[in-house]
């Protein structure tokens, strides 16, 4: 996917590591609340 702004390297390179960081921590907030209901349902049951 290329930008309608074509940034320089350095630029490019910013926002993939910020990017990927975002990604690493919604999948890392997804799995804590996958984790905090299977706990309810257990405590519930």
């Amino acid at each position: 996917m290329i930008p309608l702004w074509e940034p320089h390297q350095a630029n490019k390179q910013f926002y993939m590591i910020v990017y990927s960081d975002l990604t690493h921590f919604l999948i890392v907030y997804v799995r804590i609340w996958v984790w905090m209901g299977i706990m309810l349902k257990k405590t519930r049951c």
